[in-house]
């Protein structure tokens, strides 16, 4: 069975990066130029909040205030910001993408755009690979390549499964470039991120392309070797108890919830889904819950977090 009818090709992915990065335009913002950067409007509610996190006002107020009382919102702003240049704070960097200021970054920080990543994705593996749950915005790139070639089963598990690459990246600091392997499942669309360290492909603090481009190969080479390593995992993910069933009943909400960071309601949904829809007994079960409560979630750094944590939690 093929997902294709589930993916974008990297085609897309690669064209969707290209059209915002030609709009980038980054500007040095010192104590004479200040004012650049004093307009509410003029931000991405992410951008907003980086730069209240630089010069020292919140971000949320901010924009509470811009609703109502644009002028004074731009006067708190300019307050903040010109006091951070008379405190001798250093210059930093406002990034801007499709019109809007995406996010302010330090002098210290190392660019590495999408394009890069993209052009890396381009001589690997994975351009020839189906792409979900694409992500793809000035703030954050997100993105999940799809080995649909090579579909397999764990256990008695009806369920098609796949290796995925998970890929993430930021212009604006959100996250850095990192690529790791996982599982996507085809029924539910769902994914589990592999949180084993030698499993990910690549976790870079941006270094420049060529020395990036080569340890991605070597790695996406190595991994085609592992992936026989996490099906043993998964295996016997499917044959063991969730840790769940080994704590007693009024325990088993309360450590979901601290492993996951979830709230009560949160809970009692991966607890049913555990128990209506999967095998409510097993590890993969509680993987597969988890997974498939965290595929819902609009928030991107949420869910792979939560997707992450999955293993570890059942």
């Amino acid at each position: 069975m093929m997902v294709k009818h589930h993916t974008i090709p990297f085609s897309e992915v690669f064209q969707r990066v290209k059209d915002i990065t030609i709009t980038e335009e980054t500007t040095k913002i010192t104590n004479e130029n200040a004012e650049l950067v004093c307009d509410a409007d003029d931000f991405s509610e992410y951008g907003l909040s980086t730069l209240g996190k630089t010069v020292g006002f919140p971000a949320p107020f901010i924009l509470q205030l811009n609703e109502t009382n644009p002028a004074l919102a731009d006067d708190v702003i300019r307050d903040r910001v010109n006091l951070y240049f008379e405190n001798g704070k250093p210059e930093f960097y406002a990034r801007r993408f499709l019109g809007k200021i995406r996010g302010v970054v330090s002098n210290k920080y190392s660019y590495f755009d999408d394009d890069e990543v993209v052009e890396i994705l381009s001589d690997s593996p994975l351009a020839n690979m189906g792409f979900q749950n694409a992500l793809i915005t000035p703030e954050r790139f997100h993105v999940r390549a799809i080995d649909e070639e090579n579909p397999f089963h764990i256990n008695n598990d009806p369920s098609v499964l796949y290796f995925a690459f998970f890929i993430d990246n930021s212009m604006v600091g959100q996250s850095s470039f990192k690529v790791r392997l996982g599982i996507y499942r085809l029924a539910c669309t769902n994914g589990l991120i592999v949180p084993v360290r030698e499993f990910v492909i690549c976790r870079q603090i941006h270094r420049g392309r060529k020395d990036i481009a080569a340890e991605f190969n070597e790695n996406i080479a190595f991994l085609k070797e592992k992936q026989e390593s996490i099906k043993e995992i998964l295996s016997t993910m499917g044959k063991e108890k969730a840790t769940i069933e080994t704590l007693k009943e009024e325990f088993r909400k309360d450590y979901l919830a601290k492993k996951l960071n979830l709230n009560q309601k949160e809970t009692e949904k991966v607890i049913e889904l555990y128990k209506t829809v999967y095998d409510g007994q097993t590890k993969w079960g509680m993987v597969s819950a988890i997974t498939e409560f965290a595929r819902d979630i609009k928030d991107i750094n949420r869910r792979v977090y939560i997707e992450k944590a999955a293993l570890k939690a059942a």
